[in-house]
């Protein structure tokens, strides 16, 4: 059964890929085939998470609550500290959750869902665990890994202070991994992080509009 659900829900997500890559000019019957897959998807994921939680005992479902509080607990805290970073220590927000997010943002969010989830598997996961045995040395492999994360992060034109954001950020989830060693914790941290920088993101953008509104 497990096997079945992942397969389809592996499958759907390859065919709406397919469908957003693909070279279809009706407009319309390529927003009717988006619709359908987006349904199937969030279907699967909905039998996928029941799943989940029915095969799992009381004791293992309120550890699971538990280590979500705790990675939203760390996920405040490096996402106010990320909104002091960039600014330099001149603005520092506890509570960004006060403007309203577009479309684009929503659609940022959901894609964090799948992101942040890849990255911790293969950065904290993967090649944290990697390093810190074949190095001996839990805090070269934090450092390493730290640096070879914002390599991994950098644009063009991206500013200084988003780089030591990134380091800083990457150096506290890795000790928060070693620390816990619990994928759930570093995932939903790292995902409530970049929800507050995006709020945050957006409530700068709604300034200056209304600066530039109340100027003209």
């Amino acid at each position: 059964m497990n096997t079945t659900i992942a397969f389809a829900f592996t499958l759907v997500i390859v065919m709406y890929l397919l469908i957003m890559l693909s070279s279809i000019k009706d407009v319309k019957k390529r927003g009717s085939l988006k619709q359908i897959l987006k349904f199937l998807v969030q279907l699967f994921g909905i039998v996928i998470i029941i799943n989940f939680f029915y095969n799992i005992s009381i004791e293992e479902f309120y550890f699971h609550i538990s280590d979500i509080l705790i990675g939203i607990a760390f996920g405040w805290i490096m996402g106010v500290l990320s909104i002091a970073i960039v600014n330099k220590f001149k603005v520092i927000i506890l509570f960004p959750f006060t403007t309203k997010l577009k479309k684009c943002d929503k659609k940022r969010i959901c894609i964090f869902f799948l992101t942040c989830f890849v990255e911790e598997i293969i950065w904290r996961c993967y090649l944290l665990s990697l390093y810190t045995i074949v190095l001996n040395n839990s805090l070269v492999a934090i450092i390493l890994i730290s640096f070879l994360f914002v390599a991994s992060h950098i644009k063009r034109k991206i500013k200084y202070l988003s780089l030591l954001d990134f380091l800083i950020f990457s150096i506290l989830i890795s000790s928060i991994y070693l620390v816990f060693d619990n994928l759930m914790i570093i995932y939903i941290a790292h995902l409530f992080r970049n929800i507050i920088v995006i709020f945050y993101g957006r409530s700068c953008c709604n300034e200056r509009v209304i600066n530039y509104e109340n100027n003209n």
